[in-house]
Parts: structure tokens; C-alpha cells; sequence
């Protein structure tokens, strides 16, 4: 297994150097995708994860607007801890596909888990113009907790300001 890894590497090499040059042509660059992409799933099935990222920020040079492999990334990211980057690549794939109503419902369901619930409350109101009521159940929570969120800050504000009145009183 060590040997074929070793194999892919100088293929890649190879090819990275050969195009490095002015153009490279459709094929070689879908012949570099091909190389990278099953480097990745090697590197995936082997629970290498800095190899793993190494591979999927060099496809995501190779195929900047893409979607699925933006939504993969942030998936991989999100797993392994990486909130904040995976949020970024969340709202990427959905800027590069705005019609897919999944890519905005997870948009929502990582915000909301951050708790930017008016960014999750935005991305789940998407879901729900692209993709109908079926993530209704998710914007109703979002609205809720932003609701709360509201309420708690609007009540802090009401408490300072007489404690403010109080204490200027005496």
C-alpha cells in the first residue's frame, strides 16, 4: 500500500510540474483531479487528516466552484472539530449551487449550532424558499431561540438602564 501511495505522489509530481508550464488542457486537468481525488480516499480510509486536508485544498484549487466538494470539505472539517473553517465552506458550496436546499439547511444547522441564530434563522429561510416546508421545524427553532436571545438581551438592557436611573437617583 506504502509503495502505491509513493506511485500517486510521483504521478502527481510529474503531472504538477508538466502543467506547471502555460495551460494545461481539459484532460490534464481532469487526469489531475482523478489523481487527487483517490489520494484523498486513500488518505480518508487510512484516517490520515492532514494528508486529507492537503487533498482536498488541492482539489479545491483544481475546481474552485464546486459545489459538492466544497460541501465534502465542510463536512470533513465540521467532523474533526473545525467549526468556524467549515462554516466558510458550508456557505461557500451554497453560494456555488443556490438552488440546493440542503446545502442551506446544514448552512443553518452549523449556525445554529455556533449559535448565530440569525444567520441560521437567513440560511433555514432559504432551505425553506428553495426546498418547501420541510425544513419549517428547523426555522421555527431558529426563530425561537433567536426570539429568546432577543428577549434576554432587551431585558439586561431594561435592568441596566434602571439600575443606571436608580443609581443616579441616590
Amino acid at each position: 500500500m506504502k509503495n502505491k501511495i509513493v506511485y500517486l505522489f510521483l504521478i502527481v509530481f510529474s503531472l504538477s510540474v508538466t502543467n506547471a508550464s502555460a495551460g494545461e488542457s481539459e484532460s490534464d486537468l481532469n487526469k489531475r483531479v482523478r489523481i487527487h481525488d483517490l489520494l484523498l480516499k486513500i488518505y480518508l480510509a487510512k484516517h490520515q487528516n492532514k494528508q486529507a486536508v492537503a487533498e482536498y485544498q488541492t482539489l479545491l484549487k483544481l475546481s474552485p466552484n464546486n459545489p459538492a466538494l466544497e460541501y465534502a470539505y465542510a463536512n470533513y472539517l465540521y467532523k474533526y472539530g473545525n467549526v468556524k473553517e467549515s462554516i466558510a465552506h458550508y456557505r461557500k458550496a451554497f453560494e456555488c449551487a443556490p438552488d440546493n436546499a440542503d446545502y442551506a439547511a446544514k448552512l443553518g444547522s452549523i449556525l445554529f449550532y455556533a449559535k448565530d441564530y440569525d444567520g441560521a434563522v437567513s440560511a433555514y429561510t432559504n432551505a425553506c424558499r428553495i426546498g418547501g416546508s420541510r425544513f419549517q421545524p428547523q426555522l421555527n427553532s431558529a426563530l425561537q431561540y433567536q426570539a429568546s436571545i432577543r428577549a434576554a438581551k432587551n431585558a439586561a438592557a431594561a435592568a441596566a438602564a434602571r439600575k443606571s436611573s436608580d443609581d443616579s437617583d441616590n
